[in-house]
């Protein structure tokens, strides 16, 4: 399971 993965993958566009 890669939950960080996943919020990093959405944090990136939200951040941008």
């Amino acid at each position: 399971m890669n939950l960080q993965q996943t919020i990093h993958s959405d944090w990136t566009p939200l951040s941008r």
